[in-house]
C-alpha cells in the first residue's frame, strides 16, 4: 500500500477515535447541565493533546525532536478551528435549531478533513 493512503487512513483512524472520545465527552457534560459551547472547549482541550500525540506518534510518525515547534503550530491551527467549529456550533443550535449533540456531527467532518491537509502541509511537513 502506498505511504500516503496509509497515512489518509491511519490519521482517519485515529481521528475517528479522538472524535468519537470527543463527543462522547461532549454529550455527558451537556446532560450534567454544563453549556454546550463550555462542554464544547473543554471536550476540544482533551481531544487535541490525545490527537496531537497519536498523530506525531502513529500517523506522520515524526521522529523530529523539534516537537514543541510542532505542538505551539497544532495549537495555533487547533484555536483557529475551535473557533470555527464554535461558530458553527452556535450557528447550527441557535438558528438553524439543532440540538447541540446532533449539530455537533456535521462539524466533526468539515474539521477532520480540514484538520488532515492543515496537519499534513504545515505542522507535520
Amino acid at each position: 500500500m502506498k505511504k500516503s493512503l496509509c497515512e489518509i487512513i491511519k490519521y482517519f483512524f485515529f481521528g475517528v477515535l479522538s472524535t468519537i472520545l470527543n463527543y462522547i465527552l461532549f454529550v455527558i457534560f451537556i446532560k450534567v447541565g454544563i453549556h454546550y459551547v463550555i462542554s464544547n472547549i473543554v471536550t476540544y482541550g482533551i481531544a487535541v493533546i490525545i490527537s496531537f500525540w497519536l498523530n506525531a506518534k502513529f500517523v506522520f510518525e515524526d521522529q523530529n525532536k523539534a516537537r514543541m515547534q510542532k505542538l505551539s503550530k497544532y495549537i495555533v491551527n487547533r484555536i483557529v478551528l475551535l473557533t470555527v467549529e464554535n461558530l458553527m456550533l452556535i450557528y447550527l443550535v441557535e438558528t438553524v435549531k439543532m440540538s447541540a449533540e446532533w449539530a455537533k456531527l456535521p462539524i466533526f467532518i468539515v474539521l477532520l478533513v480540514a484538520n488532515y491537509f492543515i496537519s499534513k502541509f504545515w505542522i507535520f511537513n
